[in-house]
């Protein structure tokens, strides 16, 4: 594990077993049945991407943009065991153009909410819907530790 000058050592625990990501305090809102944590003292960012690699789907750039506001992310935290769920307001940026090796030109966006929570475990929900498709649920553990 790598130190990074947080209060709790960043750590996260995949299928794999433990593992170190990049990013100091941060989690992939999509991270499946990953476990995070934090310490109470952190903020941190739940973050992902909207990505559309337009060329290789061959949809015109232009068709993405116009269809960029009926693609739905929602998060919610719930202290666990049996929390209410609590939308978090997530924050977007503007549409960027990449070119990736493997997708050919891509369009995406980031999209995330910063978070500051006391001791304890949360369940992190994302609710990810694109037209015509059924919705994606990606369910992510946080564990925040106290602060030392």
């Amino acid at each position: 594990m790598v130190g990074r000058d947080l209060q709790q050592p960043r750590r996260v625990l995949t299928f794999g077993g433990e593992v170190d990501h990049p990013g100091q305090c941060q989690y992939r809102l999509f991270e499946d049945g990953a476990t995070y944590t934090f310490s109470e003292n952190d903020f941190f960012l739940g973050g992902a991407a909207i990505a559309v690699p337009y060329e290789l789907w061959e949809i015109p750039p232009e068709e993405v943009e116009d269809q960029w506001e009926e693609i739905t992310s929602r998060v919610w935290l719930a202290k666990l065991p049996a929390g209410e769920r609590i939308e978090q307001p997530l924050i977007f940026t503007a549409w960027r153009r990449i070119t990736s090796p493997e997708w050919g030109k891509v369009m995406y966006s980031q999209r995330g909410f910063i978070g500051h929570l006391s001791s304890g475990e949360y369940l992190s929900v994302l609710e990810e819907h694109w037209p015509g498709y059924p919705p994606d649920i990606y369910e992510v553990h946080l564990v925040i530790t106290p602060a030392l």
